[in-house]
């Protein structure tokens, strides 16, 4: 098949979420499986950071066209890059599908408009966007009644990541002719596989190799229930003394806050906050640590549950959104009720506690990694899925 994927930002811009590395990972195996693949995006890189021709030089093997934006950044949310608009009229007719990534993009507007004007099929992959939350409210519904219906009324297909957001999809949408469809986050397992990346994480950052280390990965925004873990932390702290919390991420507006509330818990000197880390120091914390805690207050996928249980540890994840299809209470990790720190650091407790379990759930995570999430599985459910696509 010739397909195209359209995003509003690519790798190496992972410091956005976790959309850059699912399409990434999906169109490497695809290509891999002898599809002719290409991806459309912006040249963003981060926060008011575009991406450099000399970075992402040799590192892509297979087309992709970075369309240079507006500004260094984003405008109201969305990514304008007007060359787009120009360019891709004249290219749309030589693909068989188009697959587009998130949902209120400036990408997808140009895109989807120019494939129906062509009679070439899209599907739509919004990655838990579809929701107006998480501020500019207004902005979104504008979006929305302007082009964001009409982007999900012509799409041939809509997939969600999970059951959790198929009910968010039907309930809120439930006049949607296209083929629904469950396609998971995933995990490339080749690329975690060096337990040696652990022990250079510990001396980059002067953690002593006695201490036990707890993870949080992702962004700080109060989405994301640092807060709660801290709190839950400093309960845990009074009692175990060689525990270190590392808290890893690049800043979303939270960091101040979380670091005097961590001093004002008598716990700054036992939690390190290491902003964004590069792949290899991300896959070496989690190496070096003893389990992932994710405490969302809101959350559908976290793309980094799967890197925790590829890296054979366990989690505990709040009991919120679609984390409790992905956590496995009891088997690959424990879930807490959201925003309750008592019960929290309840199961930090636990799994400290029991070197024995907290082995057995890092294996089950890693089974269910390698048995559910690994990149392979994925592109069978999602080759099958297109092929449904094209044949109605």
């Amino acid at each position: 098949m010739r397909i195209l994927h359209v995003c509003p930002y690519f790798h190496p811009a992972v410091s956005f979420g976790g959309v850059a590395s699912f399409t990434f990972n999906i169109v490497s195996e695809l290509r891999r499986r002898g599809h002719d693949v290409v991806v459309y995006t912006s040249d963003a890189g981060g926060k008011n950071l575009r991406v450099l021709p000399e970075v992402v030089q040799g590192i892509h093997s297979f087309p992709v066209k970075r369309f240079r934006g507006l500004v260094p950044g984003s405008i109201a949310g969305l990514f304008v890059t007007p060359g787009l608009v120009r360019y891709v009229g004249g290219e749309i007719p030589r693909f068989d599908l188009v697959h587009l990534h998130e949902y209120r993009t400036f990408q997808n507007v140009v895109v989807g408009s120019a494939a129906k004007k062509s009679s070439i099929p899209y599907v739509l992959q919004a990655h838990g966007t579809l929701p107006r939350i998480g501020g500019m409210v207004f902005s979104k519904r504008l979006f929305d009644t302007l082009f964001g219906d009409r982007i999900l009324r012509h799409a041939s297909g809509v997939i969600a990541m999970n059951r959790f957001e198929m009910g968010q999809i039907e309930s809120g949408h439930p006049d949607l002719g296209g083929a629904l469809g469950v396609i998971p986050n995933t995990v490339d397992l080749t690329s975690i596989d060096n337990a040696k990346i652990g022990k250079r994480f510990r001396g980059r950052f002067g953690i002593d190799d006695e201490a036990r280390l707890i993870m949080y990965l992702g962004r700080l925004h109060p989405i994301k229930g640092v807060d709660v873990l801290l709190r839950a932390f400093s309960m845990v702290a009074s009692e175990v003394k060689d525990v270190v919390l590392v808290v890893a991420g690049p800043n979303d507006g939270a960091l101040s806050f979380l670091s005097s509330l961590a001093e004002s818990l008598s716990v700054g000197n036992r939690v390190l906050f290491t902003g964004l880390l590069s792949f290899e120091d991300k896959i070496g914390a989690l190496m070096a640590s003893e389990f992932l805690v994710v405490p969302s207050r809101y959350e559908l996928f976290a793309t980094v549950i799967l890197e925790a249980f590829a890296c054979e540890k366990p989690v505990i994840a709040s009991a919120i959104g679609g984390l409790p299809e992905v956590v496995i209470d009891g088997k690959s990790g424990l879930l807490f009720e959201p925003g309750n720190d008592v019960q929290l650091a309840q199961r930090i407790r636990d799994l400290l506690q029991d070197r024995d379990s907290l082995k057995a759930m890092g294996k089950q995570a890693r089974d269910l990694a390698c048995d559910v999430y690994a990149v392979e599985k994925v592109a069978d459910t999602l080759e099958a899925y297109y092929g449904d696509v094209l044949a109605r």
